[in-house]
């Protein structure tokens, strides 16, 4: 599954990207785990998911400040794995990228992928 992100990046929405396989974004995109503002605790979907993502370190400074921060801080922490200049050329990438896994074998897609999430929980 791959994220294409523009704009606001918030909450619920953390969730989702943090679920996918490959995120991308547009220099325009904004990150908050922004919860905490509002009396709640993040769902489990964000911080389970999170640390193994951009790090402990990170995942609980960005949860318990609920600051926002940008596709290129997104992109530093290993958020995303690219930020493009546009919406325009994210579509556009994002639809390359996409169509170009596409032509891969589903077989070898399907069996690097789950071997990629076995070995994730193997690694400290």
């Amino acid at each position: 599954m791959i994220a294409s992100i523009h704009g606001a990046c918030i909450g619920g929405g953390i969730d989702i990207v943090a679920a996918c396989d490959i995120r991308y974004c547009s220099k325009d995109a904004f990150f908050s785990v922004k919860e905490v503002h509002l009396a709640i605790t993040a769902d489990l979907g964000t911080l389970e998911r999170l640390p193994g993502i951009v790090g402990y370190g990170n995942a609980i400074e960005l949860a318990l400040t609920g600051r926002s921060f940008s596709g290129t801080e997104a992109k530093q922490l290993g958020l995303v794995s690219r930020v493009f200049d546009s919406k325009e050329e994210l579509d556009n990438g994002v639809l390359l990228i996409a169509e170009g896994i596409g032509l891969k074998s589903p077989l070898a897609v399907t069996g690097t992928k789950a071997v990629l999430q076995r070995s994730r929980h193997l690694m400290i």
